[in-house]
């Protein structure tokens, strides 16, 4: 009876671990076919939602090896995470493409983050660059940009 539970235990947690990582996979691919504009909408909004994996996922690796705060997935939450200990939420207000090459692209964005101090507004534009694996932002904050 004990064995049978036992079993039977193992194998949930093994079809959940399935799960999980088919999720993760289609999720992967999914963000390798977003338009420059979906990306940076994704991105803010994963930040918003504090989805550090699919945020990080949106960054060039070539940002990731020239910025510090990059430099793996659980140094670049605890960034955001400190980043963010500022506001209580972030709104993507507007994201336009100003500029499209087959492997460059510029895109417009306004966001509003309701800050401690109050909502602020924050218009800007992000340069993605066309990868093997999607769009992805080359200098996503900071001064740092990934100009391979």
């Amino acid at each position: 009876m004990l064995k049978s539970k036992l079993i039977y235990s193992l194998l949930i947690i093994s079809l959940l671990a399935i799960s999980a990582c088919t999720n993760q996979v289609s999720q992967t691919s999914k963000v390798n076919e977003l338009s420059p504009e979906e990306v940076v909408r994704l991105y803010f909004e994963s930040w918003n939602n504090k989805d550090y994996r699919t945020q990080y996922s949106l960054i060039s690796d070539g940002f990731k090896k020239i910025d510090p705060q990059a430099k793996d997935l659980e140094t670049f939450s605890s960034y955001m995470q400190q980043y963010f200990q500022q506001g209580n939420s972030i709104q993507v207000k507007g994201v336009k493409e100003s500029y499209r090459t087959d492997n460059e692209a510029g895109i417009e964005y306004t966001i509003t983050m309701d800050l401690k101090t109050g909502k602020r507004d924050f218009t800007s534009t992000y340069t993605l660059k066309k990868r093997e694996n999607g769009w992805k932002l080359i200098h996503p904050y900071g001064e740092n940009i990934d100009t391979s």
